[in-house]
């Protein structure tokens, strides 16, 4: 796209947005928490940013934690992913958790404006 008179337009990267579920290992709730408040203060340092950090009850098969956690673009995340800090407590995090779940979403309302501001061009 070009501005009319100007320079070409070029939009930003996208960011990104995941839901992240964590279930712990068989009496490894604080291992998981202990792990998850360490590699989560890495996240500014990546452009990333929790949104919000959410418990449950572990019970009946259901994930322990859950996080929602943006980065500004793809890249960063991909930065926060190779972090060597991060890959550093792997061990820690093989002890702590059975199983992670990371779904990419978006923002219903942001993204039904976004179509409305499309639709009325």
């Amino acid at each position: 796209m070009k501005a009319v008179g100007g320079p070409p337009v070029t939009s930003a990267p996208a960011p990104v947005t995941l839901v992240v579920q964590l279930w712990a290992r068989e009496g490894a709730s604080d291992a998981l928490t202990r792990y998850e408040d360490r590699v989560l203060a890495l996240l500014s340092d990546h452009d990333g940013e929790l949104v919000q950090r959410l418990r449950g009850d572990g019970e009946r098969g259901a994930p322990l934690e859950f996080h929602v956690i943006r980065f500004a673009n793809e890249a960063s995340l991909e930065q926060y992913m190779l972090d060597e800090r991060r890959v550093a407590l792997r061990g820690e995090r093989d002890v702590a958790i059975a199983r992670t779940e990371v779904h990419r979403v978006r923002d219903v309302a942001t993204s039904r404006s976004e179509t409305l501001d499309d639709a009325t061009r």
